[in-house]
């Protein structure tokens, strides 16, 4: 197989399944490869994308492909073209795993400003294991410990945290504060089923339970409510880590899926969004059922049966596409609007 050429779809093929490497290459002989291909062809759109995943495959390597490895991240780290790349994150991630401590500052800087991206929590993880008793590990860790405590089961996430944070407090006479971030790791509850059956018993009885919203998807949002992520669809006028009321709809102890939906219209939005008012707004989702419009940092949906007979939302609608529409309606499920003209 010729991979001098190969694209990053060929090397994710290669490095995630080694059974497909032909007989008698090796894992090491494929990571020493990846380096040369690296070389040299930095400006190819998928060039990070290879570098990435080459990071966390780098069995067999010897120091001198390290070395290599850790100079060409760094490099596009430091590239101020690169200031914005979504993909910033992972070189961090992987420069980190590499031991690079000339990634920190880029580090402390993209975790100071990404505080809602879904990868911090494991690179801020990555950076306290790098630097445990620099200022910004112990602030890092009491944002961590704020994050157990509100959603002590996010996936694999805490894990990877125990398995950096555990020897460097080790080797390092480590600060109280770090100490509790080990014991908020250690004493996180494991057993999901167990909450999970808990958790069911409340969709009959509808009773209210506090929640708090973790992450925002669009026209949906995450929520952890008594320590279990669960779905909140039209999460009307709330934002990131509110506290809020929610009634559990689903339980699915086979897919560990929950589904929750609002206890009641929040306080603050009859001011951001009133029954009557036109308001421009934005298409940013569209399913058979209708369109998700967001106006004022909230998002409506607009029932099908609003639009033009034969209109079909998903084929005549694109998301981004600029909508004026009327608030009908504001109830614990969502924000009912129709369009103006269509």
């Amino acid at each position: 197989m010729r991979i001098a050429t190969a694209g990053s779809h060929v090397w994710q093929a290669l490095l995630e399944r080694p059974a497909l490497l032909p007989a008698g290459a090796t894992s090491a002989l494929l990571a020493e490869r990846g380096v040369r291909w690296l070389e040299g062809r930095d400006g190819r759109a998928d060039w990070g994308i290879v570098w990435t995943l080459l990071s966390r495959h780098l069995t067999g390597l010897d120091q001198t492909g390290l070395d290599r490895i850790r100079t060409m991240g760094l490099k596009w780290l430091t590239d101020p073209k690169n200031e914005l790349s979504k993909q910033r994150g992972y070189f961090i991630e992987g420069l980190l795993d590499l031991d690079c401590k000339a990634a920190l500052p880029a580090a402390t800087g993209w975790l100071d400003t990404r505080s809602r991206n879904p990868f911090w929590p494991v690179v801020a993880g990555k950076a306290i294991a790098a630097a445990p008793t620099s200022p910004e590990a112990e602030r890092w860790a009491q944002r961590l410990i704020a994050m157990i405590e509100v959603d002590p089961f996010r996936k694999g996430d805490y894990e990877k945290i125990e398995a950096v944070i555990g020897p460097a407090i080790e080797r390092h006479d480590a600060s109280p504060i770090l100490q509790r971030l080990w014991s908020a790791l250690s004493a996180r509850p494991r057993d999901l089923d167990a909450r999970l059956k808990c958790l069911a018993t409340y969709m009959t009885s509808e009773e209210a339970l506090t929640a708090h919203i973790v992450e925002r998807r669009g026209w949906s949002a995450v929520v952890v409510v008594q320590g279990i992520r669960a779905r909140l669809d039209h999460p009307i006028g709330t934002a990131i880590r509110d506290p809020i009321e929610v009634i559990v709809t689903q339980v699915d102890s086979k897919s560990r899926q929950v589904a929750v939906r609002l206890a009641t219209v929040p306080k603050g939005l009859p001011q951001t969004a009133q029954v009557g008012s036109v308001e421009d707004g934005r298409i940013v989702g569209t399913n058979r059922y209708g369109l998700f419009v967001e106006f004022r940092d909230v998002v409506g949906t607009v029932d099908r049966s609003h639009l033009p007979v034969g209109t079909d939302p998903v084929r005549d609608f694109q998301l981004g596409d600029s909508i004026q529409v009327r608030v009908n309606a504001i109830d614990t499920r969502a924000i009912h609007l129709s369009p103006t003209a269509v």
